[in-house]
């Protein structure tokens, strides 16, 4: 603390207590001296005054905020300061908020500040679940301040209002599950979200199904599906697979097997997927990165022009592709020189598609 702030305090105490010396003097005695000086007779002061402090009802009445000096203040004396709004001279601004300066105040006590203002909470270290119920009914976003809410306690929370589930840190599946359950919109008062699920860090799996049964698509919030939830999810809806990361090799095979397309969703499908995805439907080998001469031959046998998503075909795929249709030669980047040759010798203006065309293919035309 900086010794102008404690100089504050100081005329503020003597302002409060009704000290014999005034701020005024005070403040002159201060600038008078050194700044050590000034450390060390502020410190002084301080504690003379402290010590001076009458915790006595009476003192409180005249200034609630006298009770943070009494070190056992009675529950009387904690009633009126909870009562009493706030004195101007409070650096704690705000009114009906005096019980941030009572150390361990009863449950009655307790009870009368949240009354006042849900959010007094936060200056109850421990609070009673009396308290926390209270609470939470008055204001359902108030369990914020609480550290560690019974299940009593979040249960009304979010069953007055689904979105204050996001403000706690561990619910329970039982609360998780109200949650998910319940219908967002609430006569006028309703919370922003359909999609409860959003707001659950990491919903147990039983909450999981719930989530993708209501709407498969809620899947995309849920950070770590069992597998269990990405089978239900792909079976529902097979385009929900874009929204998995990282999809078991059993949910890439229902999604492949129904809907071929869908390895497009996939970052890293497996070979045994690539495969399945390629013999059913040749043209989704332009969705496979490592594209294999197996997979190449199966796509070009089935189709020559399918080349054409091939980025780097092998010698033996470019022979299948242009021996079955020679106008493919416009897709192959760097045809070998026999590819290059059959191309030109069924239609010599097929040279066009050649970047490089050999002496020997030259020579042909």
């Amino acid at each position: 603390m900086t010794n102008k702030i404690i100089l504050g305090t100081v005329i503020a105490v003597l302002l409060l207590t009704g000290c014999s010396k005034t701020a005024e003097e005070t403040s002159v005695e201060y600038s008078s001296l050194s700044d050590a000086q000034r450390g060390n007779e502020i410190t002084k002061e301080m504690k003379e005054l402290l010590n001076s402090v009458s915790c006595t009802i009476e003192e409180i009445q005249k200034s609630a905020e006298l009770i943070k000096f009494c070190s056992n203040p009675t529950e009387d004396m904690q009633l009126i300061a909870v009562k009493k709004e706030t004195s101007e001279f409070t650096y704690i601004g705000g009114s009906n908020n005096n019980i941030q300066f009572i150390k361990n105040p009863t449950e009655k006590v307790q009870l009368i500040a949240v009354e006042q203002d849900p959010f007094n909470i936060v200056y109850i270290k421990n609070p009673t679940e009396k308290v926390q119920l209270i609470t939470v009914k008055k204001q359902p976003k108030a369990i914020s301040s609480i550290k560690n809410p019974t299940e009593k306690v979040q249960l009304i929370a979010v069953y007055n209002e689904v979105s204050s589930i996001k403000y706690i840190k561990n619910p329970t599946e039982k609360v998780q599950l109200i949650a998910v359950k319940k219908d967002h919109r609430r006569g006028f008062n309703y919370d922003l979200y359909d999609n409860n699920i959003v707001l659950i860090d990491n919903p147990t799996e039983k909450v999981q199904l719930i989530a993708v049964e209501k709407d498969p698509s809620y899947i995309k919030y849920i950070k770590n599906p069992t597998e269990k939830v990405q089978l239900i999810t792909v079976k529902k809806q097979l385009t929900t697979i874009r929204f998995i990361k990282n999809p078991t090799e059993k949910v890439q095979l229902i999604a492949v097997k129904k809907q071929p397309s869908s390895i497009a969703y996939i970052k890293n499908p497996t070979e045994d997927v690539q495969l399945i995805a390629v013999k059913k439907d040749p043209s989704t080998i332009q969705y496979i990165k490592n594209q294999t001469e197996y997979m190449q031959l199966i796509a070009v046998k089935k189709d020559p022009w399918y080349i054409k998503y091939i980025k780097n075909p092998t010698d033996k795929a470019q022979l299948i592709a242009i021996k079955k249709d020679s106008s493919t030669i416009k897709y192959i980047k760097n045809p070998t020189e026999d590819v290059q040759l059959i191309a030109v010798e069924k239609d010599p203006s097929y040279i066009e598609y050649i970047d490089n065309p050999t002496d020997k293919v030259l020579d042909a035309l």
